[in-house]
């Protein structure tokens, strides 16, 4: 049975860009065989790919806010 999981990753918004960031380390437990390696390399891709449309609104935000109300907030 696969370990609980928490995501290792979110976005970071600023007014330089938005970028990922890692919130905890190691980003993957210990893996004692081969499924183990393929479900925690799976959850980390699925993760990432979880990032995506909130970096894409982040963007979006940032690109349409006015140059005064940019902020390094994280949202």
């Amino acid at each position: 049975m696969p370990k609980a999981y928490s995501a290792p990753f979110d976005i970071e918004n600023g007014s330089g860009g938005v970028g990922i960031i890692i919130t905890r380390e190691p980003i993957c437990s210990q893996c004692m065989s081969d499924r183990e390696v393929d479900d925690q390399i799976n959850a980390l891709q699925e993760n990432l790919e979880r990032l995506r449309p909130l970096m894409k609104v982040a963007v979006q935000k940032l690109q349409n806010a006015p140059l005064g109300l940019r902020t390094t907030s994280h949202e």
